[in-house]
């Protein structure tokens, strides 16, 4: 269920994954979702970017829906959690007025 892209390939070499872990889940794994799917979505995420030798994680989100969605699961915070499995990790917040949230790893 996770999208693939080879983004620019030219500029930028690389496996590029363009999805939020949950964001399968109803309501985006927020609210009505069991605690149990949400943790197999982040652990199957997690698997995938391991699996793939992907390094780096950037993390495109206004910071209030980063904390809502990844607070109580995992680690504490996907920051947290994506380090924890040796990742590095980069949060660059949604400016007021931008719309939509998208999380891409390389």
């Amino acid at each position: 269920q996770h999208r693939f892209s080879p983004g620019s390939l030219q500029h930028a070499p690389g496996l590029y994954i363009a999805a939020l872990p949950g964001a399968e889940l109803p309501g985006w794994g927020v609210g009505e979702a069991d605690i149990g799917l949400r943790m197999m979505a982040l652990t199957s995420w997690l698997d995938l970017l391991v699996q793939c030798k992907i390094k780096h994680v950037v993390c495109v989100m206004d910071p209030e829906e980063l904390q809502r969605r990844y607070a109580d699961i995992g680690d504490g915070s996907l920051e947290k959690t994506c380090r924890g499995q040796g990742l590095s990790f980069a949060h660059v917040p949604v400016l007021d007025g931008e719309r939509g949230s998208a999380q891409s790893a390389a």
